[in-house]
This record gives C-alpha cells, sequence and structure tokens, in this order.
C-alpha cells in the first residue's frame, strides 16, 4: 500500500502536468486557429479568382475599374488609356465607358492590353451627339 506522501507527491506531479499539457493545449489552440483563419482567407481568394477568371473569360473589366483617356488618335477612333492587366485589370474585348461630368458620352472595345497601358476603339454609334472623346475623359467599366 502507498503512503501519503507518495499519493501526494504523485498528485503533485500529476498536477504539474496537467499544467504543462494545459500549456501546450493553449499553443496548439492558437496554432488551430492560425490554420482556420489562413484557410478562410484562402477560400476567400479562391473564390475571388474564380470571380476574375470567370470575368476574364467573358471579357469583363473588373467593376470598380476607373482611369482616364491619356490620348485619343481621332484619324482611327483609337484611345490611349492609363492602365492595363497589371495595375488595373483591363480585360481585352471588354466595353470601357467614356464618362465626362458624369455622364456617358461614348463606349469603347478594348483591343490592346499590356501591364499599365490598354488601346481601344471608340464606338462611333455610341457617341453622344456634339461630343468627342478627350485626353483626360474618365474611363470606367461596363458590366451588364
Amino acid at each position: 500500500m502507498e503512503s501519503i506522501q507518495a499519493i501526494a507527491d504523485r498528485i503533485k506531479g500529476l498536477e504539474e502536468e496537467s499544467k504543462q499539457l494545459e500549456v501546450v493545449k493553449q499553443a496548439e489552440q492558437g496554432k488551430h486557429d492560425a490554420i482556420v483563419a489562413e484557410t478562410e482567407q484562402l477560400v476567400v481568394n479562391n473564390a475571388a479568382l474564380r470571380q476574375l477568371k470567370a470575368d476574364q473569360d467573358a471579357r469583363l473589366s473588373p467593376p470598380n475599374l476607373k482611369t482616364r483617356v491619356s490620348q485619343v488618335i481621332h484619324d482611327f477612333n483609337v484611345v490611349v488609356i492609363d492602365g492595363g492587366a497589371a495595375d488595373l485589370g483591363v480585360v481585352p474585348g471588354s466595353k470601357l465607358a467614356v464618362m465626362r461630368d458624369g455622364n456617358k458620352i461614348a463606349e469603347l472595345d478594348v483591343n490592346a492590353v499590356e501591364s499599365r497601358v490598354s488601346t481601344a476603339t471608340i464606338l462611333p454609334s455610341t457617341v453622344t451627339a456634339g461630343e468627342r472623346v478627350e485626353a483626360g475623359d474618365v474611363v470606367v467599366s461596363v458590366r451588364p
């Protein structure tokens, strides 16, 4: 039969072990929480990438796209736009609207996209009567 002192020593040892296990448990819980947060962020990022891919396949530039016309070549109905694929996500084949004073004055068809600059054709049938696209006009995405 165990002595009272031996039992007390064993209880003390178990209490110490319990404290150590609690520290380990808290550390593991922290790791678990970090993994859960990272997983949730990956799910959000994956959804955003899927939407981006769907938009690109549908030839849609991002809905929050906003930039300016930097140059107009009126003889060819072509504009150069500040922004491209890398900085604004401009998508070839997408439609953009030219805005002035909050009003749409024309639509563009994007035909060439570089990393930070794009070119687009002015769609003549969309130009508001009496208006002409000029450098400095605001350009925004057109979404269905």
